[in-house]
């Protein structure tokens, strides 16, 4: 087997095969879900959106339940950019519990009209890191930024 190859399962391996015992039941995940979002996700949040309001755009933090793929998603936390121009229309970045595997994951999504798509899944909340987040978020905004401009 190629050098390459061996490395890229074990990465697979590390991120996705430590599913030892049970899930955590859906309560139980949706409690590390919160502490995540009030611990790491909504102060990065924060961060970003008082960065996009120094640059002239409007945007707000919800935690209303959401839609994905024709299912509503609950609990989430959202970031709406409300670009200049754009107000609602400009998408936004969220987080939230889905149930549509073996056990809960957190899904991390972009709404960009026309089409939303999923950026990271997590297994668990716990591990989410405000560095990843923050990165995301860029990462998307500057998805959205490129699609205003096209």
């Amino acid at each position: 087997m190629k050098d390459h190859n061996r490395h890229r399962l074990a990465l697979i391996d590390a991120r996705f095969g430590d599913r030892r015992g049970a899930p955590p039941s859906t309560e139980a995940f949706e409690g590390l879900f919160a502490r995540a979002c009030e611990a790491v996700i909504r102060p990065v949040m924060e961060d970003v959106a008082a960065e996009l309001a120094k640059l002239g755009h409007a945007p707000r933090i919800s935690t209303e339940a959401l839609g994905h793929e024709g299912d509503s998603i609950a609990p989430c936390i959202a970031l709406h950019l409300g670009l200049r121009g754009r107000g609602e229309g400009s998408g936004y970045v969220a987080f939230g519990v889905v149930h549509d595997g073996a056990a809960p994951e957190v899904l991390a999504w972009l709404v960009a009209e026309p089409t939303p798509f999923d950026l990271q899944r997590y297994t668990r909340p716990d591990a989410i890191s405000a560095d990843q987040v923050e990165q995301l978020l860029i990462d998307a905004i500057e998805q959205l930024f490129a699609r205003r401009s096209g």
